[in-house]
């Protein structure tokens, strides 16, 4: 599993062609990431060009295998399991998806931000503060397979509009994020409580 090196990129290791549209993942394969949506939502998509890759652990790993091949998308959704870098993964992909039932202020989706990774995520909670309203990405109600294929369908469609919004996300998370995760991240680190 060469993924991650720089002398290989996700496409070549995956053995598909250079203009695959890749819609990716990165986090705990868990049942709150209802990652399920997403590989539905793929379903619903007719274009053999975009697959979804999946990068993370977790339980549900079967289920989603399972799910893939029963919906016939199983050449299209790939398990990369842990990669330490996250950076490396997000540089190759053309979209991230956060489609949690719930969400603090994931990691994730400000790592996609902060290099104007499109970014489409459910409407909860630190997703709609991070990404406002849709103005520095896609939201979309948890669990709606439906809404999360037209999300996709609009950023791979829309270069100029993705180009507008994943820009805009940068700036933002400049500006107002910075100070806030490195607080954050110290506060974990030190173990304070909430005050």
């Amino acid at each position: 599993s060469l993924i991650g090196n720089n002398d290989i990129g996700i496409r070549q290791s995956l053995g598909v062609s250079a203009d695959t549209k890749l819609v990716g993942y990165i986090g705990r394969l868990g049942p709150e990431k209802s990652l399920d949506t997403l590989v539905c939502a793929l379903s619903k998509i007719d274009r053999s060009d975009i697959h979804v890759v999946l990068v993370g652990t977790g339980d549900q790993r079967p289920l989603l295998e399972k799910l893939s091949t029963r919906l016939g998308v199983d050449r299209r959704v790939h398990f990369l399991g842990y990669r330490s870098n996250v950076y490396e993964v997000l540089k190759q992909i053309d979209v991230y998806v956060q489609p949690s039932l719930y969400e603090g202020m994931p990691n994730a989706v400000m790592e996609a931000m902060a290099i104007a990774c499109p970014v489409i995520a459910t409407s909860v909670d630190g997703n709609v503060e991070l990404i406002g309203d849709e103005h520095c990405g896609w939201l979309f109600k948890p669990q709606d397979s439906c809404a999360l294929a037209g999300c996709i369908n609009s950023v791979l469609d829309n270069p100029r509009e993705s180009a507008i919004r994943s820009t805009r996300a940068t700036n933002r998370l400049l500006a107002d994020y910075t100070e806030q995760q490195m607080i954050v991240k110290w506060k974990t680190l030190l173990e304070f409580p909430d005050p």
